[in-house]
């Protein structure tokens, strides 16, 4: 009976490795790609040679195992070790050829590192990988890291200029026009950066997001200074002053500024205030800007025995309601949404309540939902942006993310308000379906084809609109289709 050479292997695998380690050791940090790409195909060499090795035990086995006596045949174990140990080898060279070498070509450093990275997972599986090849291939990965930091760091500082320059350019800016060149770098250096996915480049991108979004809105700002548009233009430097805690590159006094410019400037001497009825205050003041006047007014009407009680619940109020405000403005969003949902509603101007705290939750809802769709729902109703959302996620078939943002909509942002969203005919059946859903492909990847099935069916019995309802019926299509047997099997075991 054949018995494998280890030792012959071991040699033939060894005169290879020593002129890789050799090359290894002289292999600088800023070496260029080609460099690298020989490193790789040097260790592939070194793979195929033991993969011609284990061809040739396994074919000598087979030989064996037809020739000898039956208490001398080959066992099952060495036979399955052997066609094991050949998988696990060729699966190895081909990721190296088809993921690591074109990531090489491509100068995507740190998506070569991934791959590299992946292919350890070999390291210490039974004996399909010699140690000296996975030596030499873990000290490849610490080269391949050398350069994908190099890269990172370069970026970063390029980065850093780039946001120098696109800063100064906002601050000198009188038209519209000046920002185009702007945007469109922009979004160069958001396509140089799609195939970087690791998580420093991942903040990258999410800064030249946040970038984007601050030139177009200070694009739209200009445009509607042109144009004598005093709403807009507030509107855009409010979506500014947001943007610029997550990506400062301006200060946001500066846009403070802005907006006192806007508002004109506000008279150093103040008039002695009139008295008005807390009817008059809430009509009067009707918005998220008038809660300081709220504020001031329904302070002079605590002095009043007749109207204490009433002038003290809106004067807290619109004290909570500016905090809140400045909540949202700097980001801190959970807080702002616990404080929102713990306010109570004055009876004695609920409407002004609803308005001002509906305004308030369109604002939060801007900054959970994708920054690429503000432009979109810029000037919808909160009612119509759920609406536009929820139909987006629809149409990238985008469910995990439907879900969460149903979810989070009707828990978070409404969950003291249900109500409101009893407007919204589809909203309940959708979030249920696209829970059920995703619970359904869960079971069906676990192999619980029938209880898969049993899920998706009762999903067909809701009536939505946004929900996975189309792709319900493909999945019950391919499962009765692929799965028909072990689904007729469960079924059977269930009626029992």
């Amino acid at each position: 009976m054949f018995k494998p050479n280890a030792l012959s292997l071991k040699q033939n695998v060894l005169a290879l490795i020593i002129g890789t380690f050799s090359f290894l050791t002289a292999f600088a940090e800023n070496e260029p790609p080609a460099k690298l790409i020989q490193h790789a195909e040097s260790i592939i060499q070194l793979a195929e040679a033991q993969r011609k090795e284990l061809k040739q035990q396994l074919a000598q086995l087979e030989q064996d195992a037809k020739q000898e006596a039956p208490e001398q045949a080959v066992s099952p174990v060495q036979w399955q070790k052997a066609q094991t140990d050949l998988r696990l080898i060729e699966g190895y060279i081909q990721l190296q050829k088809t993921q690591l070498i074109p990531a090489l070509q491509k100068n995507h450093f740190t998506v070569a590192l991934n791959n590299a990275a992946s292919l350890t997972r070999y390291q210490g599986h039974s004996s399909a990988l010699p140690q000296p090849i996975m030596d030499a291939h873990m000290k490849f990965v610490k080269e391949i890291s050398a350069h994908a930091q190099a890269q990172l760091e370069q970026t970063k500082k390029e980065v850093a200029a780039f946001e120098d320059k696109i800063s100064k350019l906002l601050l000198t800016a009188r038209d519209p026009s000046e920002l185009d060149s702007a945007i469109k770098e922009i979004a160069d250096w958001q396509g140089k950066l799609t195939n970087q996915n690791n998580t420093p480049h991942r903040s990258l991108r999410d800064q030249l997001s946040h970038m984007s979004n601050i030139v177009t809105a200070w694009q739209d700002y200009l445009g509607y200074l042109k144009t004598s548009n005093r709403d807009r233009a507030r509107s855009s430097l409010s979506q500014i002053k947001r943007s610029v805690v997550k990506t400062p590159i301006v200060n946001r006094s500066t846009i403070l500024e802005l907006e006192n410019k806007l508002e004109g400037h506000i008279s150093k001497t103040v008039n002695a205030p009139s008295t008005l009825s807390l009817a008059e205050i809430i009509k009067r003041y009707p918005k998220i800007a008038d809660l300081k006047k709220v504020e001031e007014k329904s302070a002079i009407l605590i002095q009043n025995k007749n109207s204490n009680y009433a002038a003290q619940k809106i004067h807290l109020v619109a004290k909570k309601l500016q905090e809140i405000d400045h909540l949202i403005d700097t980001g801190s969003t959970a807080l702002a949404i616990a404080r929102l949902n713990s306010l109570n509603k004055p009876s004695e101007a609920e409407r002004w309540f609803t308005e001002i705290t509906n305004a308030l939750r369109h604002r939060i809802f801007l900054n959970t939902i994708p920054e690429k769709l503000h432009a979109k729902v810029a000037d919808m109703t909160i009612e119509q942006s759920i609406e536009a959302v929820a139909k987006h996620y629809n149409e990238q078939q985008q469910w995990y993310e439907l879900w969460e943002f149903l979810k989070f909509t009707q828990d978070a942002l409404f969950n003291r308000n249900s109500s409101y969203l009893r407007g919204f005919v589809w909203f309940g059946n959708d979030l249920k379906s696209t829970e059920a859903y995703l619970g359904a492909r869960n079971l069906e990847r676990a192999g619980e084809y029938y209880t898969a099935l049993t899920s998706y069916r009762s999903i067909l019995k809701n009536s939505g609109r946004y929900g996975p309802y189309r792709e319900t019926q493909q999945a019950i299509q391919n499962l009765r289709k692929t799965k028909g047997k072990e689904i007729a099997e469960a079924e059977k075991k269930w009626q029992k």
